[in-house]
Formats: C-alpha cells, sequence, structure tokens
C-alpha cells in the first residue's frame, strides 16, 4: 500500500504520543513496536502490535495484529504513517538488523531510545532508496 502523502516530516498527536510512550514502557526491557497513521502527515491514531520476538534486542510483529492493523488503518481512510518501534538498551537509531528487516520505501520509522533511568530520545527516520534520513518530528 503506497501512502497518498508522503512527507519529509512527521506530526504526532500529543495523546498519540503518549499512548505510544506508554507501551513502550510496558513493554520494557523488550522492544515495543506498532503503527502511527493518520492524514496528510498527522499521526492521530496508535496501533501497538504485539513482539513475538523470543530475542528481546528486537522485534517482529504478531502478523495477524498487523494485518488488522492495516485493514483498520485503511477502513479509517487513513495512511499508515509510520512504523515505531523502541531501543530500550541502544541508541535512537536504525540499526543493521532494522535496516536489514525493515521495509524501504515511503514509511517512516520513528525509533524511541529508552536507556534505565534516562529521559527517552524519539527521532524519526525516512529510508528511500538505500538512504536513511532523519526527519523532523513535532508533537501537535
Amino acid at each position: 500500500m503506497r501512502p497518498l502523502f508522503c512527507a519529509m516530516d512527521l506530526r504526532i498527536c500529543a495523546e498519540v504520543f503518549a499512548e505510544m510512550m506508554a507501551h513502550v514502557a510496558a513493554a520494557m526491557p523488550a522492544e515495543a513496536c506498532g503503527f502511527l497513521s493518520g492524514r496528510e502527515g498527522v499521526a492521530c491514531r496508535h496501533f501497538p502490535i504485539p513482539n513475538v520476538s523470543p530475542n528481546p534486542h528486537c522485534f517482529r510483529m504478531e502478523p495477524q495484529a498487523q494485518i488488522d492493523a492495516l485493514y483498520a488503518i485503511a477502513a479509517a481512510a487513513e495512511e499508515p504513517l509510520a512504523i515505531y518501534h523502541s531501543h530500550p538498551h541502544g541508541p535512537a537509531a536504525l540499526s543493521p538488523t532494522d535496516l536489514a528487516q525493515l521495509p524501504a520505501g515511503d514509511i517512516l520509522h520513528v525509533i524511541i531510545a529508552w536507556p534505565q533511568a534516562a529521559q527517552p530520545q524519539v527521532r524519526v527516520f525516512a529510508w528511500r532508496h538505500m538512504n536513511v534520513t532523519e526527519v523532523t518530528w513535532y508533537m501537535v
């Protein structure tokens, strides 16, 4: 599915941001993952997806939950704007494992690094044509 709107920035509604961060906190020390959806670059819905990876240092979205989320996004005439996942023990950057497994294209990638006893760091990346570019994000 190709998004109708391809932005070089991402705006995340404050309530959605809070939901995403609560999901990340609840999943620690494992990685959390999910989708952000909306219209015209504004993420107004959050879809937490169970991480079924047995390795706490990577993630694999539960396939049926992933399909259900994408159908719900399409049914609401929204776009999947971003895939998010956390790095509880690493930096807020796309890792070599991420680059090997995540889809390149128009969907953005939100990485949340939240080391113990530290403030979380949130960064957003576009991965197009084998190039990774950091994307500006705003809370609205």
